[in-house]
């Protein structure tokens, strides 16, 4: 059986539908998860439940 190959427009679609709908699925399930923001020198720092990640300026 001969691969099937599709056109890049194709693929280059689906990667576009799946980025917002991954990013909504995150925020549907994270949103009930008390995450706290905050921004100070050191950086944004994000408390996720017993968790602390800082992304530095």
């Amino acid at each position: 059986m001969p691969k099937q190959e599709y056109p890049r427009w194709l693929k280059v679609l689906i990667i576009l539908m799946l980025i917002p709908i991954g990013w909504f699925t995150y925020v549907a399930l994270a949103g009930d998860m008390e995450l706290t923001y905050a921004v100070t020198d050191e950086g944004i720092q994000i408390q996720h439940g017993g968790s602390l990640v800082v992304i530095p300026p």
